[in-house]
């Protein structure tokens, strides 16, 4: 997956990261850091899902399980849904 550059990212990196820091108990999140290397798991996904508002399949995050990644995984979920309203 491609991530674009964060100005094209309505989600911000950082609130994806103040999220997995609140829910992971970090103080700090790199960007480039896999998910399940900071201790993360399905039922963290399901939290992320519920705080955004989306819903992530396997395939929108597995390619890149970064902050990043995740931002971007999350604005396309949000596209999706607008898109099928």
């Amino acid at each position: 997956m491609t991530v674009p550059d964060d100005a094209k990212t309505a989600t911000s990196t950082a609130e994806v990261a103040r999220l997995w820091g609140t829910l992971l108990h970090l103080p700090k999140v790199p960007e480039d850091v896999s998910l399940l290397a900071l201790g993360g798991d399905s039922s963290l996904l399901m939290e992320i899902e519920e705080r955004f508002g989306v819903h992530l399949g396997a395939d929108d995050v597995l390619d890149d399980l970064t902050v990043r990644g995740f931002a971007v995984a999350i604005d396309r979920a949000g596209s999706a849904a607008t898109d099928q309203r």
